[in-house]
C-alpha cells in the first residue's frame, strides 16, 4: 500500500523534538494517537487499525521496540488513547540506522535513493535531526545498503590504527 512518487515528510512534534518521516506509505484509516507504555512514557505515533485491538505503525516507536509496520496489540484507554501491550507481528523488513551530519541529508543523491526505498516497498525515518533509519524489504537490502553505504562512507575505509 505504498504509493509511489516523491516523499513528502510529515513532521511531528515529539516532546520538543522533531520527527521527520516519509508520509507516502499512510493508509486510509490512519490516525494519529497517543501510545502509552508500562513504564510510564507515551508518545505520537501514526497508527491504522487492521483487527480489533491491533494497529500497524506508520513509523517507528522512539520509546517502545515496535518499528514501521508492525503490528502491535493495544488497548484503548480514554479519548482513543492506546496501552501498549505487545508486538502482535513484526513487518519483515530490515532495518539499519545512521547518525549523519546535515551536509549528508543535503547530498544531491540522498533524496533519489529515499525516493527509491519507498518505491521498493520500504520506508525511511529521519528523528532527531541527524537520524536516519530506512526500512528495506529483505530482498533489495544488499543493493540499497552498498548504495547508503557508499553515499555516507565514500572511499577505502579508514586504516585502523591500535
Amino acid at each position: 500500500s505504498t504509493a509511489s512518487g516523491p516523499a513528502h515528510p510529515r513532521p511531528t512534534s515529539f516532546m520538543g523534538m522533531k520527527k521527520v518521516m516519509n508520509s507516502m506509505g499512510s493508509t486510509p484509516g490512519s490516525r494519529i494517537t497517543h501510545v502509552e507504555y508500562a513504564n510510564g512514557d507515551c508518545e505520537e505515533l501514526l497508527v491504522t487499525p487492521v483487527g480489533p485491538n491491533l494497529y500497524r505503525l506508520e513509523e517507528s516507536t522512539l520509546f517502545g521496540e515496535a518499528m514501521y509496520h508492525d503490528v502491535i496489540e493495544a488497548e484503548t484507554l480514554s479519548e482513543g488513547r492506546l496501552r501498549f501491550i505487545r508486538i502482535a507481528a513484526t513487518s519483515g523488513l530490515r532495518v539499519a540506522t545512521w547518525i549523519l551530519p546535515e551536509a549528508q541529508f543535503q547530498s544531491a543523491r540522498l533524496p533519489a535513493l529515499l525516493d527509491r526505498i519507498v518505491k521498493i516497498g520500504g520506508n525511511w525515518e529521519r528523528t532527531f535531526g541527524g537520524v536516519l533509519t530506512v526500512h528495506l524489504p529483505p530482498a533489495e537490502e544488499g543493493l540499497i545498503m552498498d548504495e547508503l553505504n557508499s553515499l555516507f562512507h565514500p572511499g577505502p575505509p579508514d586504516p585502523l590504527i591500535c
